[in-house]
């Protein structure tokens, strides 16, 4: 049986893709160094320290994690590649293991996680406009679960907007609008939700109306208007959902 290890857990896509991988009869796990905000599900924790004088602490968790991926046949990184990952290096050149590397998002428009293109077997991105720094890469859309239909139009309307990055979401130029209507005495209930797991962030996305993913201007920071997971999530749930 093939056994595929994905490390880190981007927006919960690498716990969905090891979901798939299982049903089709491969052994498939999340390992997890980078602490999610919303608590995807996963299998391993490993989380490295985010000090910088922690060094030994993270050379420590460094080779527990080239220690469980001495396990498995596939190592499937998520959210690109920087030039510190000695993980990566030992895995690929130590340990010899085939390597697909899966671009997301920010670190790959802002070039921090773009290191070792050559020693990289296989690339992903999850976003078209992401070929423009990767054009050798396959594009695959996120993948979502199966989710149910949720949708009550007799309560007061809910505007839901969660954040992972402000920066990244335009959270700030939605606090704006959203004040704006508050002054027009509209009827309707704002929720601004972070830090919570993901079954809580599926609830809420369950009870909105509107789903705001993101509003950025790319003028200031070129970054494109694509919808992210929580915009597919809450299409599957058939919300309005916006991604400008």
């Amino acid at each position: 049986m093939l056994k595929i290890l994905h490390i880190e857990n981007t927006s919960g896509v690498p716990h969905v893709i090891s979901v798939g991988m299982r049903e089709l009869g491969y052994e498939a796990k999340v390992l997890e160094t980078w602490i999610s905000k919303f608590s995807f599900p996963h299998d391993y924790e490993n989380y490295c320290s985010t000090s910088k004088f922690h060094y030994i602490h993270n050379l420590w968790k460094t080779l527990k994690t080239v220690n469980i991926a001495s396990d498995f046949d596939i190592i499937h990184f998520h959210s690109g590649i920087n030039r510190k990952r000695l993980d990566f290096l030992l895995i690929k050149i130590m340990q010899h293991k085939p390597v697909v590397v899966h671009y997301h998002g920010f670190e790959t428009r802002e070039g921090r996680g773009l290191a070792y293109q050559n020693l990289i077997d296989a690339k992903i991105v999850a976003t078209p406009d992401l070929l423009k720094w990767i054009p050798d890469a396959y594009f695959i859309p996120n993948p979502i679960m199966q989710l149910p239909y949720s949708f009550d139009s007799e309560k007061t309307p809910i505007i839901l907007h969660m954040p992972t990055n402000r920066k990244f979401k335009g959270t700030d130029l939605i606090l704006k609008a959203i004040n704006e209507l508050k002054k027009e005495n509209l009827a309707f209930e704002f929720r601004l939700i972070e830090n919570v797991n993901y079954e809580e962030a599926l609830r809420q996305i369950s009870e909105a109306h509107i789903v705001i993913d993101q509003v950025v201007d790319e003028r200031e920071t070129n970054i494109p208007g694509l919808f992210g997971k929580t915009s597919l999530e809450a299409m599957a749930m058939e919300k309005c959902r916006y991604a400008i």
